[in-house]
């Protein structure tokens, strides 16, 4: 004979989602915390200040979430801090801080394997220190079929002056239907009229991905 207990056959009806559904309360609250902090980093992406002051923030910024005694900044405190040494890398990168973006950004990928927009971004900085074997190695780490490598390698053939194998990849993305509402379509397009040209202007960079937040994400 199985025996049930009474508090299995509780009326729930009258109680709030919330009483009934305590984990997604949890997930409210954390999405809120979420959302002030890349508002915090939104306003550090469109500061003027010099590099230096922006990275003491933007570390100040991570500091208060370490030492926060909410658990719901404790749950997220790693995330965000991956997130400001990436925006740190990007304003290092910018002001000709290669190799210290370089340093940020393996730290914001600790694990070790660096694929997609950070091997981007470790790349982009080899191509500035015109290391270009070192740049190739994290090119080809970006990962085939990661939305923005076949752009990247491209960009590593112009910096090396491989015309035409860059010209090869930029008519392959054009010439794809689904690559049209991609950010470096037109660039591509742009690219490729520049390199038939009879003396090409070649870049001397690839692309940076940046992880700045959206800003109609927040708006009401």
């Amino acid at each position: 004979m199985i025996f049930s207990s009474c508090k299995e056959h509780v009326d729930k009806s009258n109680l709030s989602h919330h009483e009934q559904h305590p984990g997604c309360k949890h997930e409210e609250e954390l999405g809120k915390v979420r959302d002030t902090f890349n508002l915090k980093l939104i306003s550090l992406y469109n500061s003027n200040l010099p590099v230096a002051k922006l990275i003491s923030k933007s570390d100040s910024l991570i500091k208060d979430f370490k030492e926060s005694n909410s658990d719901l900044h404790t749950d997220i405190a790693f995330l965000c801090e991956a997130q400001i040494n990436y925006f740190n890398a990007e304003m290092l990168y910018k002001n000709g801080y290669y190799q210290k973006s370089i340093n940020e950004l393996h730290k914001s990928n600790p694990f070790g394997n660096s694929t997609g927009d950070i091997a981007a971004g470790i790349a982009a900085n080899y191509i500035k220190l015109e290391e270009f074997d070192k740049a190739k190695i994290f090119v080809d780490s970006i990962g085939k079929g990661y939305y923005l490598y076949e752009y990247a390698l491209a960009n590593y053939y112009e910096t090396i002056k491989a015309k035409n194998e860059a010209v090869k990849i930029y008519k392959n993305i054009i010439d794809r239907k689904s690559h049209q509402e991609r950010f470096y379509y037109k660039s591509s397009a742009l690219r490729l009229e520049e390199l038939e040209r009879e003396n090409p202007t070649f870049l001397h960079e690839i692309i940076f991905p940046t992880r700045k937040p959206r800003d109609e994400t927040f708006k009401k």
